[in-house]
């Protein structure tokens, strides 16, 4: 029944979880404001003619979204930099780093027929 069910999947699981250990992610590239900006400036005459190069023009133009690309670019370029801190210096010292490979990856995907900004 539902055992032996289980158990392959939990082993398939385990596989795949193996083979993604061993993959090298890096970022195709690390400037990717720029390539916003640019987008932004072709997207310029569109906008007013068209409601999904409106929609996306205001969502590059997020807060949100510009400190995601800029923490993407930031991550991207390796640039990272411990925050000074006065208070506790030493159990900063002391704690775990993060390592320079590290990678977070996120995603935004799009329902047909739905806008992105609600």
């Amino acid at each position: 029944g539902f055992e032996p069910l289980c158990c392959a999947a939990l082993e398939h699981n385990s596989q795949a979880h193996e083979r993604l250990a061993d993959v090298k992610l890096e970022a195709v590239r690390d400037n990717n404001q720029q390539l916003v900006s640019e987008i932004l400036d072709s997207l310029t005459g569109l906008s007013s003619r068209d409601a999904s190069a409106e929609e996306l023009a205001n969502i590059l133009q997020e807060p949100h979204f510009k400190s995601l690309i800029e923490a993407h670019d930031k991550v991207a370029a390796k640039c990272y930099e411990m925050p000074p801190s006065k208070v506790n210096s030493n159990a900063m010292a002391t704690g775990p780093l993060i390592p320079a490979d590290a990678v977070r990856m996120i995603g935004i995907q799009k329902k047909a027929g739905e806008p992105l900004v609600s």
